[in-house]
C-alpha cells in the first residue's frame, strides 16, 4: 500500500491520535450509565407492583435478530 493512500493514513497512530482517543474515552466514561434505569413504577388496583427498566441487551438482541433475516 503506498504511503499516500488515505486508508493507510487512517491506520497510523501517532501521539496526537492516541491523545484524542484517550480524551474521547474519558468523555464516554463521564456519561451516565443507562443500564437498568427505572422508567416506570406503579401499583395496580389489585396490589400488583409493576416496574419497567431499561434493558440495553434486549434492544441489541432485537436489532441483531432483525438484521439476520
Amino acid at each position: 500500500m503506498p504511503d499516500t493512500d488515505p486508508k493507510k493514513d487512517r491506520l497510523l497512530l501517532d501521539a496526537g491520535r492516541i491523545a484524542a482517543l484517550a480524551a474521547s474515552l474519558n468523555e464516554v466514561a463521564t456519561l451516565p450509565d443507562p443500564a437498568n434505569k427505572v422508567l416506570l413504577e406503579r401499583y395496580l388496583d389489585n396490589g400488583l407492583f409493576i416496574q419497567r427498566n431499561l434493558c440495553l441487551w434486549a434492544w441489541w438482541a432485537l436489532f441483531t435478530n432483525r438484521a439476520r433475516t
